[in-house]
């Protein structure tokens, strides 16, 4: 088995699916193993805290828009109205993410409140994709992108 064929086979041991439904510590560790046997494949110190970072703000921006969504949807159920103003409901959530009570906010059903996560390699990329059904903010799309171009680059 050649060197590049090797490294194939490795990075193809390393792909993972992962359905997380709560974002909080306990429930990311199996994110954080499945990184972790990445970041031991690179020898290059600068990258092994870009992916987990990375990753984590993906994630975590996938939960704070499902979040958002159902807290949306409470405050129209509460209020008997279909529209309320982006400004005021905004500074609602974020009183209520402080007081950390969001989860009084989330329908008991939480079956369909998950971050799909997975890792996969694809011509020589390893590429981890977060998947939900939300999309973040213009101002959280705007800092993933900042810290993609800033992020350092590993080749074979």
């Amino acid at each position: 088995m050649n060197t590049s064929s090797a490294v194939d086979e490795r990075l193809r041991s390393l792909e993972f699916d992962l359905k997380l439904q709560d974002p909080r510590i306990q429930s990311m560790n199996q994110l954080r193993d499945c990184i972790q046997r990445i970041n031991n494949l690179f020898v290059q110190k600068k990258f092994k805290g870009v992916l987990f970072a990375l990753t984590h703000e993906l994630v975590s921006n996938a939960f704070k828009a499902m979040y958002k969504r159902q807290f949306y949807q409470y405050l129209l159920t509460q209020q008997k109205t279909d529209f309320i103003p982006e400004e005021k409901w905004i500074s609602d959530f974020q009183e209520a993410l402080e007081a950390g009570n969001l989860d009084s906010y989330i329908a008991p059903d939480r079956s369909n409140f998950y971050v799909q996560i997975s890792g996969r390699l694809s011509r020589r990329v390893f590429t981890v994709e977060v998947r939900n059904p939300g999309v973040p903010s213009r101002i959280e799309l705007a800092r993933i992108e900042t810290f993609i171009r800033s992020a350092p680059r590993i080749r074979n």
